[in-house]
């Protein structure tokens, strides 16, 4: 089977009501895409039609020198771990991992010793013998995900297959995952909603939605720097206000939003004097501090007032109110001699440089 880059060109897909438009992207050997989206935008019909299972309406599907669009499903040689877990239920954890081999490995030595590698991986060792219906949904996607990876593909596809698993599971599978497809060295895509999971995996990010690729780029690039604000509030940046340009800087703008005025740092600054725009901010880029007496104040700080103050894993999730009502991130351990409680008075800034301008 043909090795290389996955290539889509201006795919178009109709299902009933539902149409996915001209989705063209590239992932290159060894590269791992993570396509985030909501529930409908297409993701799973995206990793379906690259299967097979959808007819093309338009564009084309190349994986290396092949033509994918041409091919049966059965032929195309794709490792696809579903939301579902498709095991054999008559067969234990081990003949299902091995059923997965080439014919050539399945009953010698070589064959047994990668399942039971595979095994030892997927922390599945002790349960070997045990079927289907006797596993829980979690140790059934992580059969699943050994048997995905015992077949050897030209082209891994992922649908949310940690959905089942809890939180702490699907960070190390995340991580163990990352590493084996960095090995398999085959492109690989992963449709997830878990921003975290996203993260850990993605050496790309694209964020679909009603169908389009709307960004596509590095984590920090869509993380940070998102195109509108359906995909700044997608990606979790909580802070997102509407404003206007009041006055453009050689290195970015004032932006006024309610009562606020707003220095934004952002170069190549492409909005128009008077322009509506939206204002986003991660809410750990912003920092907190305790107030003090002193007179000198940067750009962007002021005092506010807590509204309240939510443990968050390693962080305390604070709501303020300062004219604009924000979020932000405080580490439980750098709460700098702070009074995090409601009513408390603290010290606020949005630095200039995180501040995000978009559409």
């Amino acid at each position: 089977m043909s090795k290389g880059s996955l290539v889509l060109d201006a795919l178009q897909v109709k299902l009933g009501g539902f149409k996915l438009h001209d989705i063209s992207l590239s992932v290159e050997p060894g590269e791992i895409l993570v396509i985030l989206g909501p529930n409908g935008a297409g993701k799973s019909v995206l990793l379906e039609t690259i299967a097979g299972f959808h007819r093309l309406h338009q564009g084309g599907i190349r994986l290396g020198d092949l033509n994918l669009a041409q091919l049966a499903p059965e032929q195309r040689h794709i490792g696809f771990v579903f939301q579902s877990y498709a095991l054999f239920p008559h067969l234990d954890v081990l003949q299902n991992i091995r059923f997965a081999l080439p014919d050539s490995e399945r009953s010698r030595k070589q064959g047994v010793d990668k399942a039971n590698l595979l095994l030892e991986r997927f922390a599945l060792t002790s349960l070997a013998k045990r079927r289907p219906q006797d596993l829980s949904g979690g140790e059934k996607q992580r059969v699943a995900l050994a048997r995905a990876m015992a077949t050897e593909p030209s082209l891994f596809l992922f649908d949310e297959p940690f959905a089942a698993m809890d939180a702490q599971i699907r960070l190390n599978l995340s991580e163990e995952i990352r590493l084996m497809l960095k090995d398999a060295g085959v492109p690989a895509i992963f449709v997830t909603h878990d921003q975290l999971e996203a993260q850990v995996l993605a050496d790309r990010l694209g964020v679909l939605h009603n169908g389009s690729l709307i960004q596509s780029g590095n984590v920090t690039e869509v993380f940070s720097r998102p195109a509108n604000a359906f995909i700044a509030s997608f990606v979790g940046m909580e802070n997102i206000y509407e404003g206007t340009v009041h006055q453009i800087l050689p290195d970015g703008a004032i932006i006024k939003t309610g009562d606020c005025h707003l220095l934004i740092k952002q170069q190549n600054f492409s909005f128009l004097l008077g322009e509506p725009v939206n204002i986003a901010i991660r809410p750990e880029d912003i920092t907190l501090g305790a107030c003090s007496n002193s007179g000198h104040r940067m750009s962007n700080e002021w005092e506010a007032t807590i509204r309240s103050v939510t443990p968050f894993g390693p962080l305390h999730k604070v709501r303020l109110e300062a004219g604009l009502s924000i979020c932000a991130y405080v580490f439980k351990q750098g709460e700098n001699g702070m009074n995090l409680i409601p009513g408390a008075r603290v010290k606020i800034r949005l630095p200039a440089e995180f501040l995000h301008v978009l559409k």
